[in-house]
């Protein structure tokens, strides 16, 4: 079966590239053992799903190079609803966790979608599991690992009743690179990007300028001129990014 062979394959965290390259010489796998790829397979810990999978994200398929496998646990259902990404500065002042909890109690018919680390995103998942909202957490390493520690019990209880993904097989540490590449699955997969804080030259701003490439919707919140943490969004609103109000 070329579907197990494929995620067996992966296994070595081999690039969109060098997959296209391996099927290109050998596109049936035969040099991958197949009785090896299905007990592979049959031992994750987690669900599969390869780009030749129905079930596999349109939203991703329209991506350059869309990840050839995608692991989760949880409920898959929950990418077919309007994705909000929700992000900010890993260190934010307390005016963008309070803002970020504030947009998120007035959040109706959405899913909050968010990366699950520091600051604002590790706020966003956590706001939308206390204002009974669907939320999913896409990290950047294998779903064996839990980045940063701190984040466990909130990564168990999205496990249980919401969705956890990642690009990455089960058992791959983090690395740096993977964050910029699971970022570009987080705006891919969401309907509205919202930045809630962001430094002048933050990488933040490069997510919102690749979320316009793709087409999304981007928000960005107002901050004080004399806030370095508000200057990044500042500008994009400046650019034409919509502005994020907070109902009374």
């Amino acid at each position: 079966m070329l579907r197990n062979k494929l995620i067996y394959l992966h296994s070595n965290n081999l690039t969109h590239q060098q997959i296209m390259a391996e099927l290109k010489i050998n596109p049936n796998l035969d040099n991958i053992d197949q009785v090896n790829a299905d007990q592979y397979v049959e031992k994750l810990q987690c669900n599969v799903l390869t780009i030749l999978d129905l079930k596999y994200p349109q939203k991703l398929k329209l991506m350059a190079n869309p990840p050839w496998i995608i692991y989760y646990i949880g409920d898959l259902k929950l990418l077919e609803q309007r994705l909000v990404y929700i992000t900010g500065e890993h260190y934010p002042s307390d005016y963008g966790m309070i803002a970020t909890a504030d947009y998120i109690k007035n959040i109706n018919d959405k899913v909050i979608i968010s990366g699950l680390t520091y600051g604002i995103d590790y706020q966003a998942n956590l706001k939308a599991l206390q204002n009974n909202l669907k939320t999913i957490a896409v990290v950047s390493q294998g779903l064996n690992f839990v980045y940063p520690p701190h984040a466990i019990n909130l990564y168990q209880k999205i496990k249980e009743d919401h969705l956890v993904l990642s690009i990455y097989p089960p058992m791959q540490r983090l690395k740096k690179n993977m964050f910029a590449q699971r970022n570009e699955i987080l705006v891919n997969l969401a309907d509205e990007v919202c930045i809630m804080e962001a430094k002048e030259n933050s990488y933040l701003i490069k997510i919102a300028e690749y979320a316009q490439e793709q087409v999304k919707e981007v928000y960005a919140l107002p901050g004080s001129i004399y806030s370095v943490k508000s200057q990044g969004t500042n500008l994009l609103i400046q650019e034409g990014a919509s502005v994020i109000y907070l109902e009374k």
